[in-house]
């Protein structure tokens, strides 16, 4: 499953894809049972998986749109049987939005499948089914629908007429093997290889096939081209269709709406709730024409539509075409319409013109009309609150702009979403929409909701983790303050954890050992203990207390001294019997985000501010059932008596920070749910802004909101001093606190693990002095080791790299173009390749790169402007320190593009001592079987025939015309090729001189 999810997206693009895989193959006929029981199978393992990928109530299992497309494949009274088997179940909800899902379908196709296998066993046991007498109208028996089909494009009864191109319609004259070209009327070839019609041009082939009304796949005039059973795509461009159409084919459209078959119409259901469609105010200029109307934007559609009154008021011209609309029923319906472009701009930004390509328009379209109560679901949503929503009343839409255009209905930004049942908000690039039911009622909605990609990459272990963290998280009275309380993340059937603090008197001993060695350690060791008790971070038990709990574990401790602070540190991986804590506890899923991108982020804009929640981990607080199983042994250095038992009350484990714990607090505070997702790594707050008059707010937000699930976020600072200048001096950093009283003119304050300047808002590192020694590699690495550059500005002095996808993913800014530059003429040519063809460590190499980058991002650079050198040949830090190109980049990049440097003209041949050395590999098999060519590659009966007759007579195979003597003995070789394939046991019977059985 993670295979696929890694191959095709999300699970929307899953369904889809094998969805489409089904509709690819041939419809289920009425009474064949082989190919419904197929079908069952098929639909059986899409259920299976969508349930693995998203659980029993997935979006995509509980749509009722992909059940529609795949009940088009069965016949219409099985679609109605299926309804039936709802109704008598009472399994069709007719007033919800999805009214039956992919699950329903599965189970009645299982029933059904079962049902015609019972039926069949029971008529081969009794013989109660005679076989029909044999009629000499009766038409050659279908083939299993797991078979090839070949189309023959000369059954078309022939018509006595002089001017070419001019056929009869399809007759329905017996099969007979003889060629017939329905374009010249030639007996000597098909229309596949007719070169009569390569002789007109593209306009008179259009005329034929519209006059006609002929498909334009296989030109055939008794179906049309969403009915093609043509499966040979075109050697040109692998579009199904003939190669001699190539020039006129054009690919058949299909647009999925819920409408009848009159009127394409997008209606509401006239049930008593509302649901809202992303409908956004719009100007549709044509030239100097424009029109003001509304638009729906809809993710599920293929085709942008415009009524006519609109391409009417704005003059539009365009191509014919006619369109197939699929209605829910999945029923066909043809309009026949016209093809424009125009452009259209939102209300706020009327100067960004989108321009729509192909747009269909026809006199048969109309959309429903849309409301959007603003104000009344602004004062039920908090969350919609601040949102420049345009508020409308029974507006009529005139344009429809679906998925052709995915840069004007996708998400700028992360989808605003409230409390469950209610409306979400959608930035777009024409403005702001809303998606979603009004919240009157409850019901499903059928829409592709915004995922976040860690919740998509979850491993099993990690979605447990959180399901743990969510369901038992509670809040608790600690005090004034309503703090939280979270569990151990404990494995499914973990061992009961029972010990005595024997089991750690040993490692207490060796403690006390090293402190009496050390009196001025021992007193500090004292007072951090002491300040546990006071801090209420540790309980003293009783000895009734410590032998009635069901389960107890004891970890040890000891002291360090890191970056000027002693700090206890405790061994929760300890281990006693073979059994240890950490082993038992699930690793837990990353929810905060990453140290780079918060750094990234904190880079964007020209507000920096800057905050730290005091003692985070000691906030949170652990349920009292787990609490037994982190106690811990100490006697205050007095060794001759026994040790007390004092039990841990918050979160030991780096389990759940602040923002996990406050996140679900959060709704309808999108700025505070943003920041808390994107601005916090573990207890440190790094965030920007692009006003101070909004980071002064978010600062008093954000201190008040923390402050309810008992964070105290401190050491406030900015670049910007007015942000913080009001907060209380106990809440500012002490940096912010001189400079604010001009006693500092450079205040510096830490910013994971970084050095930042806040006057001039720039970031510096610690300088840490070296002592001279020999320039050994080792020496070598211990200073590369000890430079903390997350940010890699350090990089020409310490050698690293970082990917320009990882800007992409990090920055919450629009970027709109990458550029990639290389001086390797040979990397270049490399990346242009299949990566399959070099050795393992090129090959490895330029397919991470191909799939990280675009090839057209890619540039050629000269060595002598390549600021890449500086990392190869190394700067000193007195070079980084002053204007340099590696800060600045090169010189040419403030030039236009035009002046850049390009590729060289001369063409660098390619270096053999990286291709891989082919191999051939063949493998050569005998069978009893007849051998015939795949009938898969071919398309009428005259050129199968040809490829049996050119096999059969092997490398020695003479030229075709020599070939007609042997043409029926080829037919002959087919016919006992077919009949050894589909009646091996008759065949083995009729050889072994026995009578075939009643049955066959």
């Amino acid at each position: 499953m993670q295979a696929l999810q890694w191959q095709y997206g999300q699970p929307h693009q899953l369904a889809q894809s094998e969805i489409a895989a089904i509709q690819n193959t041939p419809d289920v006929r009425a009474g064949d049972s082989k190919a419904f029981q197929s079908f069952a199978l098929s639909v059986d393992l899409l259920v299976g998986m969508l349930m693995s990928a998203e659980g029993p109530n997935g979006t995509e299992l509980m749509s009722t749109g992909h059940t529609d497309q795949l009940l088009s494949k069965i016949p219409k009274y099985s679609r109605v049987s299926f309804i039936e088997h709802l109704q008598v179940w009472g399994r069709l909800q007719t007033n919800s939005l999805n009214p039956y899902n992919l699950c329903d379908l599965s189970e009645w196709l299982k029933v059904k499948a079962e049902a015609q296998w019972l039926s069949s066993k029971m008529v081969q046991r009794h013989h109660s089914e005679k076989p029909p007498a044999p009629r000499k109208d009766r038409l050659p028996a279908q083939r299993p629908n797991n078979q090839p089909v070949a189309i023959y494009h000369g059954s078309d009864k022939r018509k006595n007429s002089s001017q070419p191109g001019k056929m009869a319609r399809t007759s329905t004259a017996p099969n007979t093997f003889k060629r017939l070209c329905i374009f010249c009327q030639s007996i000597d070839h098909y229309l596949s290889q007719c070169s009569d019609i390569t002789k007109h041009t593209s306009e008179q082939v259009e005329k034929w096939l519209i006059d006609g009304k002929r498909c334009r796949r296989c030109a055939r005039t008794n179906h049309g081209p969403e009915a093609c059973t043509l499966k040979k795509p075109c050697g040109e461009c692998q579009e199904v269709h003939l190669g001699v159409l190539h020039r006129v084919a054009k690919p058949g459209p299909s647009l999925f709406l819920v409408t009848p078959l009159d009127r394409a119409t997008l209606k509401r259901s006239n049930q008593g709730r509302r649901v809202y469609l992303k409908v956004v105010p719009v100007l549709v200029r044509n030239g100097k024409r424009s029109l003001h109307t509304y638009t729906i934007l809809d993710d599920g559609a293929e085709r942008t539509i415009l009524l006519p009154a609109a391409a009417q008021h704005l003059n539009l011209k365009g191509e014919e075409e006619s369109l197939a609309l699929r209605t829910i029923r999945h029923d066909v319906a043809h309009l026949t319409g016209t093809s424009v472009d125009f452009h259209v701009s939102s209300l706020a930004h009327p100067g960004e013109r989108h321009l729509i390509r192909g747009a269909f328009t026809a006199s048969h379209l109309a959309l429903a009309e849309q409301s959007y109560p603003v104000n009344a679901l602004q004062k039920c949503y908090r969350h919609l609150r601040g949102i420049p929503l345009q508020p409308f009343d029974k507006a009529h839409p005139l344009l429809f702009i679906s998925a052709d255009h995915t840069c004007l209905i996708a998400a700028k930004e992360p989808v605003r979403f409230g409390p469950s049942g209610g409306p979400a908000a959608v930035h777009t690039q024409l403005g702001w929409a809303l998606q979603g039911p009004d919240g009157l009622t409850p019901h499903h909605l059928d829409v592709l909701p915004f995922r976040s990609e860690k919740l998509i990459t979850r491993s099993r272990q990690d979605q447990e983790a959180v399901n743990i963290l969510e369901s038992w998280t509670e809040r608790v009275q600690v005090g004034d303050t309503l703090r939280y309380a979270t569990p151990l993340l404990r494995i499914k059937e973990a061992p009961r954890l029972k010990t005595r603090k024997e089991a750690v008197m040993a490692n207490l001993c060796s403690t006390e050992r090293r402190l009496a060695k050390d009196p001025a350690k021992a007193q500090l060791y004292e007072a951090e203990i002491q300040k546990l008790i006071e801090g209420w971070c540790v309980v003293k038990l009783s000895p009734d207390e410590v032998d009635k709990s069901r389960e107890s574990w004891f970890i040890p401790h000891h002291l360090v001294h890191h970056n000027g602070k002693n700090r206890m540190v405790f061994n929760c991986s300890f281990s006693h019997q073979g059994l240890s804590l950490n082993e038992q506890l699930l690793p837990g899923p990353t929810l905060g985000p990453s140290l780079l991108g918060v750094l990234l982020r904190f880079r964007q804009y020209g507000v920096a501010i800057s905050g730290d929640i005091r003692a985070m981990f000691h906030q949170v607080r652990l349920l009292p059932e787990d609490q037994p199983l982190l106690r811990i042994a100490w006697r205050n250095m007095r060794r001759e008596k026994q040790p007390d038992v004092y039990q841990w009350q918050p979160m030991l484990c780096n389990l759940c920070t602040a923002e996990t714990c406050v996140r679900d607090q959060a709704e309808g505070k999108e700025d505070i749910m943003r920041s808390l997702e994107q601005s916090f790594y573990v207890d440190n707050r790094l965030q920007s802004l692009s006003t101070t008059k909004s980071a002064k707010a978010l600062v008093d937000k954000m201190r008040q909101f923390l402050a309810t699930g008992g964070f105290e976020i401190r050491q406030w600072v900015s670049n910007h001093h007015s942000v913080v200048a009001h907060l209380p001096s106990m809440a500012r950093s002490e940096s912010a606190e001189l400079w604010l009283m001009e006693k500092r003119t450079d205040p510096q304050e830490p910013a994971l693990g970084l050095r930042w300047n806040c006057p001039t808002d720039t970031p510096g590192y610690k300088y840490r002095s070296m002592e001279s020694q020999l320039p050994t590699m080792r020496t070598i690495y211990k200073v590369l080791a000890s430079q903390y550059d997350p940010l890699g500005i350090m990089i020409p002095f310490t050698t690293r790299a970082k990917l320009a996808t990882l800007i992409h993913r990090k920055l919450t800014l629009t970027i709109n173009q990458t550029s990639l530059w290389s001086d390797s003429t040979t990397v270049l040519t490399w990346l242009k390749s299949e990566s399959c063809r070099f050795k393992v460590f090129v090959g490895t190499r330029v397919s991470e790169i191909q799939e990280l980058t675009r090839l057209q991002d890619w540039r050629y650079v000269d060595t002598a402007n390549n600021p890449a050198d500086d990392v190869s040949r190394g700067k000193t830090l007195a070079e980084l320190a002053g204007p340099n190109r590696w800060i600045q980049g090169p010189t040419f990049l403030r030039s236009p593009p035009e002046q850049w440097p390009s590729l060289p003209a001369s063409e660098q041949p390619e270096d053999p001592g990286e291709l891989r050395s082919s191999i051939f590999c063949g493998l050569t098999t005998t069978s009893s079987v007849l051998a015939t060519p795949d009938t898969a590659q071919f398309t009428s009966w005259g050129d199968l025939v040809t490829a049996t007759q050119q096999s059969l007579h092997g490398a020695a195979a003479p030229e075709p015309t020599l070939l007609r003597p042997d043409h029926r003995d080829a037919e002959v070789h087919l016919l006992k090729a077919c009949q050894e394939e589909f009646f091996p046991e008759e065949v083995k019977a009729l050889k072994s001189r026995k009578s075939v059985l009643p049955s066959s």
